[in-house]
């Protein structure tokens, strides 16, 4: 089953600071920041989540994001496209771009 998805980028304006910094969400002052901080947290560990299938490991792309791509799926993602539903606040999908089929050239 082919899906077509619209990936679109996230700004994370705080968290090169919070990071950097070490600073966490508490932090920050505006909602926005604490935000922004809790979603980088959140993505850090995402190449333990789940693959969907057919996209498993590094697949050839033709979109602007590289010529190879490999896409992980948070729970709640994962969930949401296989019983064919929107997905919903919290679920994340994180796609790393590489140059090659390898993925030894991170684009």
């Amino acid at each position: 089953m082919t899906r077509n998805l619209l990936f679109v980028p996230l700004l994370l304006t705080a968290c090169a600071t919070a990071t950097k910094d070490g600073d966490t969400a508490s932090n920050f002052g505006s909602l926005d920041d604490q935000e922004a901080v809790a979603l980088w947290e959140d993505i850090q560990s995402f190449e333990s989540w789940s693959q969907y299938e057919g996209w498993e490991g590094i697949v050839a792309s033709e979109s602007v994001h590289g010529d190879f791509v490999q896409i992980w799926l948070n729970d709640l993602a994962l969930e949401a496209l296989v019983n064919n539903q929107t997905v919903p606040d919290g679920g994340i999908l994180v796609k790393q771009t590489f140059n090659d089929a390898d993925g030894t050239d991170l684009k």
